[in-house]
């Protein structure tokens, strides 16, 4: 969060230095006074379409959801106006997903085991996680340089999360001596389905260069912050016979026992986004 304010601080001295030099060059320019924005200022409503990525901010070791690619909508419309400056609602909201491996980095060791010929660790499972945001909030625009609109955007709404559950599963190959050889499998460690339901809040720092008076590009950073999730993770155990046992039968495997632990993880997710945007309703 912290992140995202010291970039709205930055990129808002930005556009007030910009402001200052093209009001100081107006004034020098034949006796005009003020500055005159030319695109994006006369815009009483504007539909904003794009898409983008984001990444949450939690550790490996939660494993919980990270990378997702999403699309968004918004509709804002202007309720105040001044020169150079209006203020306004936005409306709108995001979906996104992604099939981030939380195993990637971590995965455990395998436990070695009698007999054995190979052994692996693979995540298995269904990995993919989803969530959407539907706020509202104010919209704030500040023109300059004729082509460029500068918009802070906070909003209030509601945000959905899932990542179903994922596993991290040792394979390994037994020697069967007189028999055939055969495969031994065991989940190492498991991770719950992970929801969130609740309020959400986003902060946007937005900026649009206009094409046209009613068409332009915009590109933003964002911040969204929710509800905790519940995390449960199961570890596999073997049997033992010593604390300082290394080597387990097939047996001991067998009779392996879970131990659950429990732990919670806000979510936040930075962004980046970019789109086009269609303005009407005033010249």
């Amino acid at each position: 969060m912290k992140t995202s304010f010291k970039l709205l601080f930055v990129m808002t001295l930005l556009i007030q230095t910009i402001q200052a030099q093209e009001t100081a060059k107006g004034i020098k320019d034949q006796g005009v006074k003020s500055h005159t924005h030319q695109h994006g200022c006369c815009q009483y409503k504007v539909i904003y379409l794009g898409g983008g990525f984001s990444n949450t901010n939690t550790n490996s070791n939660q494993r919980l959801y990270g990378k997702t690619t999403g699309i968004t909508l918004n509709y804002s419309q202007t309720i105040l106006r001044k020169p150079g400056f209006s203020i306004g609602f936005n409306i709108g909201g995001q979906y996104f997903n992604g099939n981030t491996n939380p195993f990637e980095s971590s995965l455990p060791q395998p436990y070695l085991i009698s007999n054995q010929i190979s052994s692996t660790v693979t995540s298995s499972g269904d990995s993919k996680n989803s969530g959407y945001f539907i706020g509202v909030g104010p919209q704030f625009n500040i023109h300059f340089a004729n082509h460029f609109v500068f918009s802070p955007i906070f909003q209030l709404g509601f945000l959905g999360t899932k990542q179903i559950e994922t596993k991290a599963t040792q394979t390994t190959l037994i020697s069967g001596g007189a028999v055939a050889d055969y495969n031994k499998s065991y989940v190492l460690v498991s991770q719950n389905e992970s929801k969130i339901s609740g309020v959400g809040f986003i902060p946007r720092a937005r900026l649009t260069y206009m094409i046209s008076n009613t068409v332009g590009v915009w590109t933003e950073v964002n911040y969204l912050m929710g509800q905790t999730a519940k995390k449960n993770t199961n570890t596999f155990e073997p049997k033992r016979d010593s604390d300082t046992q290394t080597v387990f039968s097939v047996p001991q495997m067998d009779a392996g026992t879970y131990t659950t632990t429990s732990s919670d993880a806000k979510y936040s997710a930075l962004g980046l986004n970019f789109g086009v945007m269609f303005g009407f309703g005033g010249k």
